[in-house]
């Protein structure tokens, strides 16, 4: 794999979240949605009450205030309830709920500075929690399931989001490769990154991975 396609970074723990933002959070709290550290706006996605789309990360509770950037922020919360909708649907399942179980968003921009996690354009998803109109509740875990229609198909629809609504290019042509890394990539064999790359007029812009 090229370097240019690559996305690996490992982002903050909730606690290293807090200490990374701490000046961050009183900020947002004020009102100010940028600062020298970053290069786009960012806000909280509040995770246990998000009318778009609700998780948490693997193994905490929910967090009102997880940091995020607002273009990660307005496509998944746009879209990737419908996108999960979708790949339920092609796994023979009609849901009536569905939230993420995560393992971060944010990295450290100075150890990862090409890594679209670096600006909180990516959030790598652990888990898929559905609840269907006749088994309640059940988890998809990606490291299980990875391969399997259901995230093949919200790999696709991602894909086809970005493509239409992000002005980027299917990666290979490709849009379950757009946007995302799976088991592909030797990195990914337990989380699925989805990320919103930097484009412009059709095409990948630098200096970060187009995925």
């Amino acid at each position: 794999m090229r370097a240019e396609e690559s996305a690996h970074s490992t982002p903050f723990t909730p606690e290293e979240e807090a200490i990374y933002f701490s000046d961050t959070y009183k900020l947002l709290d004020e009102g100010v949605h940028s600062n020298k550290k970053r290069k786009f706006p960012y806000r909280y996605w509040d995770e246990c009450l998000d009318r778009g789309i609700r998780g948490n990360y693997v193994d905490h509770f929910c967090n009102s205030k997880r940091m995020i950037s607002n273009i990660l922020y307005h496509f998944i919360s746009n879209n990737l309830y419908s996108c999960i909708e979708r790949a339920a649907g092609k796994a023979g399942f009609r849901i009536q709920d569905a939230y993420v179980i995560h393992k971060g968003i944010f990295a450290d921009s100075l150890h990862s500075p090409q890594s679209l996690h670096s600006e909180g354009r990516a959030i790598d998803i652990a888990a898929v929690r559905i609840k269907t109109f006749w088994k309640g509740w059940g988890e998809i875990n990606f490291q299980r399931s990875g391969g399997g229609v259901f995230y093949e198909e919200l790999r696709s629809c991602w894909g086809e989001t970005l493509y239409y609504n992000n002005e980027c290019p299917l990666f290979k042509g490709q849009p379950e490769m757009t946007g995302s890394l799976g088991k592909e990539d030797p990195d990914h064999q337990r989380h699925l990154h989805l990320s919103v790359p930097y484009c412009i007029n059709g095409q990948h812009a630098g200096p970060y991975f187009r995925r």
